[in-house]
């Protein structure tokens, strides 16, 4: 139990470290240990990870918001998009066939990967125009109804999209991320609480760890240039969609 918990510790310090500079929830990490190594059910899991997530995302968007990186609007019609979307998407997991959303979701995270990478390469940015809010909206409303569909966090999509398509440099798309899924995970943590799904001598060492890492984690990104940023979204964004591919694999083999 005791090797079980400083595990937790250390996974919340490492990931949220990533997370803060990255801009991801920390989920597809959070998750998988929590279920297959520490043995959570994974209801559980996905419970425990979720007050981890929200509160990794809460520290670092509050004090990016205070350096002024996070951008709230665009956060807001993301997240309104967002919130939209994934509530109709709940009731279509068992309507849209599985392979069709990893096929989509594969493109999308491998797209915007190798357009991330030409960017950084070459210097620039993506679409430097002005975007209107409904723009961001329709991102938001792709996210929500594509991340809960394909089990995976927002911030995967939202991060890589910001810098390939809309032209955000990458602290700001990783800071502004962060500000949309600290929102978004208020309703999901409380209502894992509210179906008594949260196991707290796990969740506690986890925001634990986070606390620290999170604060660690935003200092880094401070100390790093824009470009590195995208480079490392860039990184997770493919590596996103080569796991996707494979759970594509998985389920037509």
């Amino acid at each position: 139990m005791e090797l079980f918990i400083a595990l937790v510790f250390l996974l919340g310090f490492v990931v949220s470290i990533l997370s803060a500079v990255a801009g991801i929830g920390g989920g597809a990490f959070y998750t998988p240990v929590l279920h297959f190594i520490v043995g959570l059910e994974m209801v559980n899991a996905l419970a425990v990870a979720s007050s981890g997530i929200l509160i990794g995302s809460l520290i670092a968007s509050l004090i990016y918001l205070r350096r002024g990186v996070a951008v709230v609007k665009i956060a807001i019609p993301i997240l309104v998009g967002q919130l939209l979307s994934s509530s109709i998407s709940t009731y279509l997991t068992t309507v849209v066939p599985k392979m069709v959303i990893y096929i989509v979701l594969a493109g999308v995270l491998i797209g915007n990967a190798v357009k991330v990478f030409l960017i950084s390469i070459e210097g620039g940015s993506g679409d430097s125009r002005e975007h209107s809010e409904f723009e961001f909206f329709l991102l938001g409303l792709f996210v929500g109804f594509i991340a809960p569909l394909a089990g995976i966090g927002g911030g995967a999509i939202i991060v890589p999209s910001l810098i390939s398509i809309y032209g955000v440099d990458g602290k700001t798309a990783s800071a502004t991320s962060l500000l949309v899924i600290a929102v978004s995970y208020v309703l999901v943590t409380s209502m894992h609480i509210a179906f008594g799904n949260m196991v707290y001598e796990y969740a506690l060492p986890l925001i634990a760890g986070i606390v620290v890492g999170s604060v660690i984690g935003t200092k880094v990104h401070k100390a790093s240039k824009p470009i590195y940023i995208q480079y490392l979204v860039g990184v997770i964004a493919f590596i996103f969609g080569i796991y996707t591919i494979y759970r594509l694999i998985l389920l037509i083999v």
